[in-house]
């Protein structure tokens, strides 16, 4: 195992990350990389070149986590050498890649890590967060992965983009979704993506109906302002099936068009389920009400299942 955290240490360059891959290679059959270059930002294609190379050698390797986050230097192509070294790790379970504020990662990017995950993944983590030259093709491009990942058991998927992702976006990636039967949690963030709407919301709930197995689900639309109580309710529908559900997130701050008749019928639906534990609900500056808000915990804190409730809200006076 190799632990490797070096989080805003600013001053690290290719060098210090040669030196990394450097005793990778001399030590093949590692189990699990962990690697955190978070805002390392003098870090460049070259390093990421060489590490790349040297994850090659890899080929027992069971977990890879690579943090880039604030690598502004790196461009895509840069990052082509970790997908190829993909090609080669035939074993891998877990990936998590946080490439977030990295503005060179594009939907080549996806397409091309999308042609070389692996068969054997059962966690797959990927935080690319204002990553703005992502678009609708990238997620087409990525469901198309995810369909040939039959093992596939946790997914987390983070996104920002104010107007570059749309509903096609959630269209092409629930489609993947659909042939998950071993999905046992699920993390989706698309903050922010204005042009998002309740048909989103009505596709994935559609899709998880053959996710049985589905455990944890954490949505964060916040921000996406087009969405009403139309979604919400499509949603709650969609955990209501799904009574195996213990842990449920979702956000929907800025979401100004859901009211009180929305968060009642998710509480109706939380309600039937007696496996829920923990639920963090956000409905900060929607049109909630004090009243629609005090209804509502109160008749969840009568689940005698749950340990964790959090609801939030801003109240809404009508005016």
């Amino acid at each position: 195992m190799i632990l490797v955290n070096l989080t805003r240490c600013e001053k690290i360059t290719d060098q210090g990350l040669i030196s990394v891959a450097n005793l990778i290679c001399e030590k093949p059959g590692f189990k699990r990389i962990d690697l955190n270059f978070l805002n390392c930002n003098q870090i460049s294609d070259k390093g990421i070149s060489i590490l790349g190379k040297s994850l090659k050698e890899q080929k027992s390797l069971k977990s890879l986590s690579l943090i880039f986050e604030s690598c502004w230097n790196i461009q895509e192509n840069g990052f082509e050498n970790i997908n190829e070294a993909l090609k080669f790790l035939g074993h891998l379970e877990n990936l998590n890649l946080n490439l977030s504020y990295v503005n060179h990662v594009s939907n080549n990017f996806l397409k091309s890590l999308a042609g070389t995950l692996q068969s054997s993944l059962k966690t797959v983590n990927l935080n690319l967060f204002y990553c703005s030259s992502i678009c609708d093709q990238g997620l087409e491009y990525l469901s198309k992965g995810f369909k040939r990942l039959p093992l596939l058991e946790n997914i987390s998927l983070m996104f920002y983009s104010d107007k570059q992702l749309t509903d096609q976006s959630l269209i092409h990636l629930t489609s993947s979704f659909r042939t998950l039967k071993s999905l046992k949690s699920l993390y989706l963030t698309f903050q922010g993506c204005t042009k998002i709407t309740d048909l989103s919301l009505i596709n994935l709930s559609e899709s998880l109906k053959q996710s049985s197995n589905l455990r944890k689900i954490g949505l964060d639309f916040s921000w996406c302002g087009n969405i009403t109580n139309e979604g919400l309710n499509s949603l709650s529908k969609s955990f209501q099936r799904h009574r195996f559900l213990d842990n449920i997130n979702l956000n929907l701050e800025g979401c100004s068009k859901v009211t009180d008749i929305g968060l009642y019928g998710l509480k109706e639906t939380l309600e039937r389920n007696s496996f829920l534990q923990e639920a963090n609900l956000l409905f900060l500056n929607c049109k909630i009400t004090q009243k629609g808000f005090e209804d509502v915990i109160r008749d969840l804190k009568r689940i005698k299942s749950l340990q964790k409730l959090n609801l939030s809200y801003s109240s809404y006076d009508g005016m």
